[in-house]
């Protein structure tokens, strides 16, 4: 039996007030940590531009006597941008992300090959710390080769892998209920819509495009979760994060126009998680410390994120190497 699955690297899960709580029905408030003075708002003509380098780290399942797949390093950049909303009457944020990266098959029982260029872009639409950075819209499309498991040996290389080619469409309205859309690109563009509402209305609502951004926000990283709808399972479900106690390493960055250097950063580990049963590996994630509330040198910015591949096929590792902060 042929199973698919997509690539945990293929995802983002990815603000505040001047203090951050999680208050008695387990919201949580943002303060804007990418910001150098965190207690500012959003403006206008704002942007920030993260690069990070994407490196595979082979699991025990990435190569047998039958076939084998081997990532390339890849690259993954974020944009964070301001843009004013008449509607809103407010300065909205956008936030894009592009991972591109390479992926080579091999079926060693018909000695075929083939390398594929991956893409994975997204854009979400969201309002400022001080709306609990409340999503509007957001856009995912996926052109990308995850592996395929085989009960038995694949006799050709397509046995090998699946190709995606796919957007998710979603939309929210005020109340934080919404519709999301999949549409397949491989079967003529294909539409199934899904309607959804909250998790828990306990919890704090984000988008999935926009989780990487939502947690640099928090100020005090514990064991926050949020309420994020996901098409996979076609409905919302409760993300985790879990904290481990802060550290601190020495990282080669390029930030503005300097030159690369090394700098020696604290950070906070966090892992983050599905909190349903069967829903994969905990994603790792390395997130700056905030260095003072008025100067806050490195944003909270992500510096390292590991997104596990599913069935023991190994990781792919992102290292941030530049930083265009705002």
């Amino acid at each position: 039996m042929k199973k698919k699955f997509l690539s945990m690297g293929a995802i983002a899960l990815g603000a505040m007030l001047l203090t951050s709580c999680v208050t008695t029905n387990n919201r949580v408030s943002f303060n804007e940590n990418w910001h150098l003075d965190t207690t500012a708002s959003s403006a206008a003509n704002l942007e920030e531009v993260l690069k990070y380098e994407v490196a595979f780290e082979k699991g025990s399942n990435a190569e047998n006597e039958y076939r084998a797949i081997l990532y390339g390093t890849g690259e993954y950049v974020t944009t964070l941008k301001t843009e004013y909303s008449e509607e809103k009457e407010a300065f909205l944020y956008r936030y894009t992300t592009e991972l591109k990266i390479p992926v080579t098959f091999e079926c060693k029982t018909s000695e075929e090959m083939k390398t594929y260029q991956d893409v994975v872009t997204s854009n979400v639409l969201f309002m400022n710390a001080q709306s609990g950075l409340k999503p509007i819209s957001s856009t995912k499309t996926y052109d990308m080769h995850s592996p395929t498991t085989m009960s038995d040996s694949p006799s050709k290389l397509t046995d090998c892998y699946t190709h995606y080619n796919y957007t998710v469409q979603t939309d929210y309205n005020d109340d934080l209920t919404g519709k999301s859309a999949l549409i397949d690109h491989t079967k003529n563009d294909e539409k199934r819509e899904t309607n959804f509402k909250s998790a828990n209305d306990d919890y704090t609502t984000l988008d999935n495009e926009q989780l990487l951004l939502a947690v640099r926000g928090i100020e005090t990283l514990g064991m926050q979760k949020f309420s994020v709808y996901t098409s996979s399972w076609k409905k919302s479900l409760l993300v985790g994060l879990s904290a481990s106690t802060s550290t601190s390493d020495e990282f080669e960055l390029k930030l503005g126009d300097s030159a690369p250097a090394k700098k020696t950063i604290a950070y906070t580990p966090v892992t983050m998680k599905f909190d349903v049963q069967d829903s994969g590996s905990e994603q790792t994630l390395w997130i700056a410390n905030r260095t003072d509330v008025l100067n806050n040198t490195y944003r909270n910015v992500i510096l390292y994120m590991q997104m596990p591949l599913y069935y023991s096929y190994g990781s792919l590792n992102y290292t941030l190497k530049e930083a265009k902060f705002m």
